[in-house]
């Protein structure tokens, strides 16, 4: 569960602000929540920071698993935001499974400016996938892993559509 939590703090765009044990409460600092940073295994986080998530803003999730009972093999969050006339703002993907990282974060420049439908959902989808080298396991090749990257982050992407249509007005 800890991983599916994970993808969608990396997609709001979360930060935490942390504390060394070592240095003392005096020394706090924030990190963006872009990757899973391994300095946060021996930090403290004293709280979790979100940036403003409005009507014009949609999260999506989607993830694959050998059964329904079973962790994630490939989980994706997408944070999409929408200007006033319904184009896409900006858009966030983090996904789970898919590289060295447990969870790493993707900025989905292509979709800037669009009105989000399944065509250019699928298109970023798998112009992201393309870019991942997924290593393999005994739980899926690296290649079941970059599909399977593309199918859930369309299906997240796709998840956003009708709250798009609800932040236009219709």
């Amino acid at each position: 569960l800890l991983r599916e939590w994970w993808t969608a703090l990396v997609a709001l765009g979360a930060a935490a602000e942390v504390v060394d044990p070592q240095r003392g409460p005096a020394h706090r600092e924030r990190r963006l929540l872009l990757t899973a940073d391994p300095r946060l295994e021996h930090d403290l986080i004293t709280a979790l920071l979100l940036p403003p998530f409005g009507a014009q803003s949609a999260l999506g999730i989607a993830h694959v698993a050998r059964t329904p009972a079973d962790a994630p093999i490939v989980n994706v969050a997408v944070c999409v935001h929408f200007d006033e006339a319904g184009k896409v703002r900006s858009a966030m993907a983090a996904l789970g499974g898919v590289g060295a990282s447990p969870v790493t974060g993707h900025v989905l420049g292509s979709l800037s400016c669009w009105l989000l439908n399944a065509e250019p959902a699928l298109a970023a989808a798998e112009e992201t996938a393309a870019h991942l080298s997924p290593p393999d396991d005994y739980l899926g090749s690296g290649d079941y892993r970059q599909a399977m990257a593309a199918v859930c982050l369309a299906r997240a992407l796709e998840r956003c559509i009708p709250l798009q249509t609800m932040a236009q007005g219709h």
